[in-house]
């Protein structure tokens, strides 16, 4: 009963002692063939035992969890936003914003989003809030980028000046500014575009301010951070071979500075205002800060990290698993959730996860 939960019989042998079995455990083995003495089952009889110490395989006892039904029929390309302890948005293909109550289930779903009559405008995509978590902004890879004040259910379009479509979005922490990111991937070689921020305030109205153009010519995702303040863009190049990250002084729309992201296909999987500092999933893990290179790292992961996130010196996996990227280990396994797309950390601990399936997993830390 030491280890009921890792030991299988596999076979019988003479017998022996216990100590041989129980060092390997002490040390650490990942497989361990070992004996012990079975005299609770009246025999004098070894029996082989294969010890898995894998934490990869054993379920985490440190994160309970918890799911919430988000949809019925199921969700086409969902992104998720925790905004804080107890709310998360989801965004999806339907043309609806959900705002969910993480404690009590609850969930308030935003007007249409798309033109009436006409199927553009509702592939909603780089959900994003104030800190108080009354506007929501979306993205809708069409014309235009939406805001939601989900207590008065008012929902607005917003046109960018110098044209769209909108692929990404994000509100500055006091809800004050709004960024559109914008561009597109064009298949014909003699379309010029490129890719650009446009910065909208709200007094009291939405009113375009001013755009600053990127290089490369699609805004794939946009984050404003509090404390720099600083908004971090993320550029794709026309060949689809690669990217920039750009990090933009608020105070001036000057860059602070531009990184060159080798990898194609990426993205973003976590940021932290305090450096700043964000980490781009693609071939591998890379790390970029604001200070410049001397700071960058990057990490061979070999895992999938699609929909993963980076958080407090970690990467979990839509699989559930936590790897401590430096040296590529699973250190724990979440309880998975099936057809997850998105893992995304919760404030104040612990992760929200959303499936295709339309199902809301909270891993709460115990």
């Amino acid at each position: 009963s030491w280890a009921a939960d890792r030991v299988a019989l596999v076979g019988r042998a003479p017998h022996s002692s216990l100590s041989t079995l129980e060092g390997a455990w002490a040390g650490g083995s990942r497989f361990v063939m070992g004996a012990c003495d079975c005299r609770t089952f009246n025999v004098r009889r070894l029996i082989l035992v294969r010890v898995y110490f894998n934490m990869g395989r054993c379920m985490s006892r440190r994160y309970s969890h918890r799911d919430i039904r988000v949809e019925e029929t199921g969700l086409i390309w969902p992104e998720l936003l925790a905004i804080d302890t107890n709310t998360a948005v989801v965004s999806d293909t339907s043309g609806f914003l959900r705002r969910v109550d993480i404690e009590t289930g609850t969930m308030v779903k935003s007007p249409c989003t798309r033109l009436p009559k006409i199927p553009t405008g509702n592939q909603l995509r780089s959900p994003a809030a104030d800190n108080e978590g009354q506007i929501i902004a979306a993205a809708t890879r069409s014309g235009w980028g939406c805001i939601w004040d989900w207590q008065t259910n008012d929902l607005e379009q917003l046109h960018p000046t110098y044209g769209g479509p909108v692929n990404s979005v994000a509100l500055s922490p006091g809800g004050g500014y709004l960024a559109l990111g914008t561009g597109f991937y064009p298949l014909n070689p003699s379309h010029r575009v490129a890719a650009k921020v446009e910065i909208w305030s709200r007094d009291p109205s939405w009113t375009f301010e001013e755009v600053v153009a990127l290089p490369g010519v699609c805004v794939d995702w946009l984050a404003w951070f509090e404390e720099s303040p600083v908004l971090v863009a993320a550029t794709g190049r026309r060949a689809q071979n690669g990217g920039n990250l750009t990090f933009l002084d608020m105070s001036s729309l000057k860059a602070e500075r531009a990184a060159e992201i080798s990898a194609w296909p990426f993205e973003v999987c976590g940021a932290e205002d305090y450096d700043p500092v964000v980490a781009v999933a693609g071939d591998g893990l890379h790390i970029y800060r604001m200070d410049g290179p001397d700071g960058d790292e990057s990490f061979n992961v070999e895992h999938d990290l699609r929909g993963a996130c980076w958080a407090d010196g970690r990467v979990v996996t839509v699989s559930g698993q936590i790897l401590n990227y430096e040296s590529n280990v699973v250190i724990d396994q979440l309880a998975p959730l099936g057809n997850c797309v998105q893992i995304v950390p919760r404030p104040g601990g612990g992760f929200v996860g959303i499936s295709s399936e339309g199902i809301m997993r909270i891993w709460e830390d115990d």
